[in-house]
């Protein structure tokens, strides 16, 4: 909505689809922060039931969105080139907020697959010395992947899950590819 209102006041598309995204990322991860402060194990459990039917979809759509983010980003570094400080501030932030929501989201989707009603597949993570994991434990073990495309001293016991944690590190390590391409490019371009 932000986006469409940007749009409608005369803003180029892709600096509105930052600017709603980044307002968007702002309110939804302040939400679930105050979640992930407030949730405790059963809770975590029950709103994974309620939410399991889209799980999938969520963290598809959401590595979509943070992709279509990362395109527009492009697209508007190269349509404000000489745009200054604030060309590289915007870039800056719409990174960090894209990359925090994609782990994000990754957490959320690791702890709905452990506490859900998925069967022993999703519940093989070992976490050192903690037998009810909270969200702030997932989002641990999702920003560590995301960081170093591996991971810690969480232990991964179940196949499935390798596969999961696989598919995030090739995800993460792909976004994290584009982010330096495009810092590099920014350097270049200011230079």
């Amino acid at each position: 909505m932000a986006t469409g209102l940007l749009m409608w006041f005369g803003l180029r598309p892709s600096l509105a689809l930052l600017l709603g995204f980044d307002l968007g990322a702002v309110v939804f991860l302040s939400m679930l922060a105050w979640l992930f402060s407030q949730a405790t194990p059963e809770r975590i459990g029950s709103q994974a039931r309620v939410q399991d039917a889209g799980r999938w979809g969520v963290l598809w759509s959401s590595v979509a969105l943070t992709a279509v983010v990362l395109v527009a980003l492009g697209t508007e570094l190269h349509a404000a080139k000489g745009g200054g400080v604030q060309a590289i501030v915007l870039a800056a932030i719409s990174i960090v907020l894209s990359w925090l929501f994609m782990n994000t989201m990754f957490a959320m989707h690791y702890a709905h697959g452990y506490y859900g009603d998925h069967g022993k597949q999703h519940t093989g993570l070992q976490f050192p010395e903690t037998p009810l994991p909270d969200y702030w434990d997932f989002a641990y073990f999702a920003i560590v992947i995301g960081m170093t495309f591996q991971v810690s001293d969480v232990q991964i016991t179940g196949r499935y899950l390798r596969r999961i944690a696989l598919l995030h590190g090739v995800i993460a390590f792909f976004f994290n590819v584009f982010i330096i391409a495009l810092s590099v490019n920014i350097v270049a371009g200011q230079a």
